[in-house]
């Protein structure tokens, strides 16, 4: 579990019923920056990275 604030996020695989959601996305935006995340079980860190927009 990960919390920020007072929020508390909890990551995991997604699974097949997850498939309505996920296509419900919005993947309308562009961005020139990424983030590689790496995680151990005590904490995870994200990497900042540079791309070019599709």
């Amino acid at each position: 579990m990960t919390t920020a604030g007072d929020t508390a996020y909890r990551y995991r695989i997604a699974a097949v019923e997850d498939t309505e959601a996920i296509r419900a996305l919005d993947d309308s935006f562009t961005t020139g920056t990424v983030f590689q995340v790496t995680a151990t079980e005590e904490r995870f860190a994200l990497r900042e990275i540079p791309v070019e927009p599709p």
